[in-house]
This record gives C-alpha cells, structure tokens and sequence, in this order.
C-alpha cells in the first residue's frame, strides 16, 4: 500500500513558478499543483521509520481563503545577483480553485466551484530587485471601475489596461454566489461596523467617566486640604 503525509500549513500567499512553458495564470497553478517525484538526491527523509525513502511531493489549498493573494516569481537570484523575468502572464477577471484545491476526501473544499474576482494587481517597474518602483492598480468594489494608483497620482483606466500588465501581484477575492448572498455578507459588514461604533462610544463613555472620576477626586483632595488649613488658622489663633 501507499502511505500517504498530509501536513497542513497556513500561507498568506501562493507563490508560483514563471518559466517559458507558462503563459497563464491557470498554467502557473496547474505547475504549482503537479506532482514531485523526489528520488536520487532529492529522496524524502522518512520521520517514521528514519530513513531515506522514494516519494511523491504535491502541494494542493486545503482551504479557500476569503481573499486570494498571488505572487509571481520575477526575480531569480544567482551568483550575479537577481535577474528579472519580464514575461507577461495572463491572468483571469474570475478564476476558479477548484481544480487546485485538496479532494474532499481529504477534508479540502474541492468538489464545488470556488469562484474569485480579480479585485487588485502590483506592478513592480524596473530591471532588477534592487531598484523600481510599484504601481498598483485597484476595482472599486461598488461599480466595477478599475483606477491605478502611482505615489498620489490616481486615475481611471480599462480592464483591458489591467490585463496588459505585468503582474507582480494578484489579489482575488472569493465570489458570493447570488444577490441574496451579497446581501448577507453586507448585512454581516453593517453588523460589523455598529457593532465597532459601539464599542468605540462605549469606550469613549467609560474614558469620560473616569475623567470626571478623576477630576472630582481632585476637587475633594482640594476642598479638605483647604478646610483643614483653616481649622489650623483657627486652632494657632486660639493658642495666641
């Protein structure tokens, strides 16, 4: 039988391969999923019995995360420093994980679609790691309308310009699936938001309280501090 090594770990990106086999965003996934023989020098060194065995390596998303960060690997570095791969990929407006994620039997989410929105992409301008400049480009999450943001310059531009870039970054968000979804995860959102309103005058009550604590302590501390010097006046005269 085969023995199979599920280990599980938490990432805040999926970093992928570019080469000149890969034109594609779904090309890079498909890369990132494909299985690894490790043999030769690259066997797998067993925990159980301590040995050295022959495996097969594959990384799949066992979970779908609610926002989807992409990184491409532009920069190679070698003996000479980073070199950087300035071919453009393709990448989608919607994307599905399905066909990347962990089968079900494996507690994964995949069986389903698992729809995402491209919602932001980073440039990186420039020839090598050390040097650039970053510009990102960002859909409004109210009407669809992208706009690229350079240092303070922002400006509307097409999807078509989006696409045309050469992406550094991807940032995909996860798709409701209908209107009456969309409507509750933006009840969820004004929820969310009363219930930070309140907490923030809650906070802001209890702060005034203890001001006026504060203050009224102090009024006392000066009101027996005066009382007791004139009973000292009084109590000097009297012994005159």
């Amino acid at each position: 039988g085969i023995d199979w090594s599920s280990p599980v770990e938490s990432f805040f990106d999926v970093s992928l391969e570019l080469g000149a086999d890969i034109q594609t965003l779904n090309g890079a996934l498909d890369a990132f999923v494909r299985p690894e023989n490790l043999t030769g020098d690259n066997v797998y060194s067993c925990e159980v019995c301590l040995s050295k065995q022959c495996a097969c390596r594959r990384e799949q998303v066992r979970e779908a995360p609610r926002v989807l960060a992409v990184h491409f690997k532009r920069f190679v570095y070698g003996g000479e420093g980073a070199t950087k791969i300035v071919q453009h990929v393709e990448f989608p407006a919607a994307l599905d994980l399905c066909p990347y994620m962990a089968s079900a039997g494996e507690g994964g989410d995949a069986g389903v679609q698992v729809l995402y929105w491209l919602n932001g992409v980073i440039v990186h301008d420039g020839e090598s790691a050390g040097s650039g400049h970053y510009v990102a480009y960002v859909r409004s999450w109210d009407g669809g309308q992208w706009y690229c943001a350079n240092d303070d310059r922002v400006k509307e531009v097409t999807p078509a310009q989006v696409h045309a870039t050469q992406a550094y970054l991807l940032f995909y968000s996860q798709a409701v699936t209908d209107e009456s979804d969309e409507a509750k995860a933006l009840a969820r959102r004004d929820r969310r938001n009363a219930l930070q309103r309140e907490r923030r005058r809650l906070e802001k009550a209890a702060r005034e309280s203890s001001r006026l604590r504060e203050a009224e302590k102090k009024r006392s501390a000066r009101a027996a501090a005066k009382a007791e010097r004139k009973r000292c006046g009084r109590a000097t005269q009297k012994a005159a």
